[in-house]
């Protein structure tokens, strides 16, 4: 079973002409780890970050870079996150380092040779949507479809190919970086103990349409590509199925089967099935129902913990 690893590049100083500092930067990096961490369990000592002395250089950024191919392993998730100034230039797009550029493509190419099982690239920066995807993941004759589900890469855009990419308003991060973080750590796409990136994707592009709705003078369109197979879950707790009880009874008339619970969200119900033991006249079946409903209505039968929390000893409709 393999772990997520995360490398995290934020650059907020620069010594390049034309490139002004962006000192939110490097509050992105510690926002993203800390939702890395408490968003999608990844273990802080799987974490490599790049630029909280505000400057990464070409040097700093390649050494970062090889450290996270060297403690990968075939069966990991890979998470890169980069924010920081972006650029086009001839039609190709540059992640802009403190003392260089470096491509984009190149950097996606890096990443996608790296021998794990998927990786995630998240890009917060100007013009971010100027990137292409690779053909779909190629599915082994030896693999399985579960070793093929989620097998590739996907990369998140902060922006389309000719849009800024903005700071936050009110607070001292950028926009995309924080509607990733919340989406990242929201708790209203786990399940069974899991996120998916489907979710994640969803999710993180309603927050900016939201955004681009209520801000028409600053809209950010982000872009998701990908070539993998299936979706990516993302491991965040320990998952128990629930286990409904069950309620059988038998009476030299009749037999109760099974009782089903049917709650909705203002009536708790139930579906009975039954076996008649003998024939029985309508009269006599009213009367049996009557009994049957007796029986039945004092039980707490549920099909998950949500319908318990909600109807547990309360009157059965």
């Amino acid at each position: 079973m393999g772990n997520t690893k995360a490398l995290i590049v934020g650059v907020s100083k620069y010594f390049l002409s034309g490139a002004n500092d962006l000192l939110f930067c490097k509050n992105d990096t510690i926002a993203i780890r800390t939702a890395f961490i408490h968003g999608l369990a990844v273990a802080p000592e799987n974490i490599i970050t790049c630029g909280l002395t505000d400057i990464v250089t070409i040097d700093d950024f390649m050494t970062s870079l090889r450290d996270f191919e060297k403690i990968t392993q075939d069966d990991d998730t890979l998470l890169f996150y980069f924010s920081g100034h972006g650029t086009t230039i001839d039609s190709n797009h540059y992640l802009v380092l403190s003392d260089k550029l470096i491509s984009t493509q190149e950097i996606i190419a890096y990443l996608d040779a790296i021998p794990a099982k998927n990786k995630v690239v998240f890009l917060d920066c100007c013009l971010a949507g100027n990137f292409q995807v690779g053909g779909s993941a190629i599915l082994d004759v030896e693999s399985t479809a579960s070793n093929f589900a989620g097998k590739g890469y996907a990369v998140f855009a902060s922006s389309n190919s000719s849009q800024y990419s903005y700071s936050h308003p009110s607070k001292p991060i950028s926009l995309f970086t924080n509607f990733l973080c919340d989406t990242i750590t929201s708790k209203f796409i786990i399940r069974e103990g899991k996120k998916s990136l489907n979710d994640i994707h969803r999710l993180l592009f309603l927050f900016l349409e939201t955004w681009n709705k209520n801000n028409p003078t600053r809209i950010q369109t982000p872009i998701y590509r990908a070539n993998m197979g299936g979706t990516i879950f993302f491991d965040v707790e320990d998952y128990k199925p629930y286990i409904p009880e069950k309620f059988f009874y038998d009476d030299e008339k009749y037999c109760i089967c099974t009782v089903e619970p049917l709650h909705s969200g203002i009536a708790k119900r139930y579906a009975v099935k039954v076996v008649l033991k003998e024939p029985m006249s309508l009269e006599e079946i009213s009367l049996v129902n009557l009994e049957i409903v007796d029986k039945v209505k004092p039980l707490n039968i549920f099909s998950n913990k949500m319908q318990e929390m909600k109807w547990n000893n309360r009157p059965t409709n």
